[in-house]
């Protein structure tokens, strides 16, 4: 089976889902995490939250290219792809928390 097709796949969403806000999930983000990686980031909605609530640098991974570009409004840093091929560019014990909203389904 091709991986690439699978990913495809999993990209079509329907429009909200990119935009969710998520507000149960914050409290499980401590106080004390200033460097934070979401994969999935999606527009960036969740992640934007956490920025809000306290001063924190937050990368964002998403596969949807427009959901991506929205997101880099902001984020500090977001890239396009799968997390998978994107390891080599991430840098190692930078992050204090990885969040994974809606991605292990």
């Amino acid at each position: 089976m091709n991986d690439n097709s699978n990913l495809k796949n999993m990209q079509i969403k329907d429009d909200g889902y990119y935009t969710q806000t998520r507000p149960e999930m914050l409290k499980y983000i401590p106080d004390s995490a200033k460097k934070i990686l979401d994969v999935g980031c999606g527009e960036g909605t969740f992640s934007k939250q956490l920025k809000e609530k306290n001063t924190r640098e937050i990368w964002g991974i998403e596969l949807d290219e427009k959901s991506a570009e929205i997101a880099k409004q902001k984020l500090d840093k977001v890239f396009v792809g799968d997390v998978n091929s994107l390891m080599d560019k991430l840098p190692d014990n930078y992050f204090d928390v990885i969040i994974f909203n809606d991605i292990l389904e």
